[in-house]
């Protein structure tokens, strides 16, 4: 296990630390138990059925500021730092996986074989992939990205008797002068 102190972090402990204890006291005024109230414990007097929990507020204060972090890498593989570093990294594959979820849509995956749920996950993981670079590129989000492009229509029309097809294309307009559009077109041309 491996500690960290932080001064922001014991600000934001600090804060909810004084809201915690100003609710138990609340609480405790009112001969209430609350739900959740982290410091009011049932007490074994008659009068009193709910007492303040001072050893877990001293407890509890000594702690402010710091977080551990849980570990079965080696400090020989990797020092202490770097596993923290790593761990305040973590939001950004936190936030890739939500991301996979909720707009590329990658669940529920309703194959059965191996094979094809590892395929299903490398589209997903290959459509994440894009979905960032385009967020990078653009500088807009994966849902402003997917909204501009639901905006371009084309439909391709096959003539059955002579085999032509006629391909129709909605007027791009703002979409064809856009970063998109641009990065796209360039992008593919290759």
């Amino acid at each position: 296990m491996i500690c960290e102190f932080s001064d922001a972090r014991y600000k934001k402990d600090k804060r909810e630390f004084d809201k915690q204890i100003k609710r138990a006291l609340d609480l405790l005024e009112r001969n209430e138990p609350g739900r959740r109230a982290k410091f009011v414990m049932k007490s074994k007097e008659k009068d009193k059925p709910f007492i303040f929990d001072t050893a877990l507020q001293a407890k509890t204060e000594k702690m402010l500021g710091v977080k551990g972090y849980v570990t079965n890498i080696p400090e020989k593989t990797m020092s202490s730092t770097e596993v923290i570093t790593y761990y305040h990294d973590l939001w950004h594959v936190e936030q890739a996986f939500r991301m996979s979820k909720s707009d590329l849509q990658a669940r529920p995956i309703f194959h059965r074989t191996q094979e094809a749920i590892r395929a299903h996950m490398l589209i997903c993981f290959m459509g994440l992939m894009m979905g960032k670079y385009l967020e990078i590129n653009t500088k807009r989000s994966l849902r402003q990205v997917r909204k501009e492009l639901l905006q371009v229509h084309e439909a391709h029309i096959r003539n059955e008797q002579t085999g032509e097809v006629l391909v129709m294309q909605m007027d791009a307009g703002d979409f064809a002068g856009s970063v998109l559009f641009n990065l796209l077109n360039s992008e593919l041309s290759h």
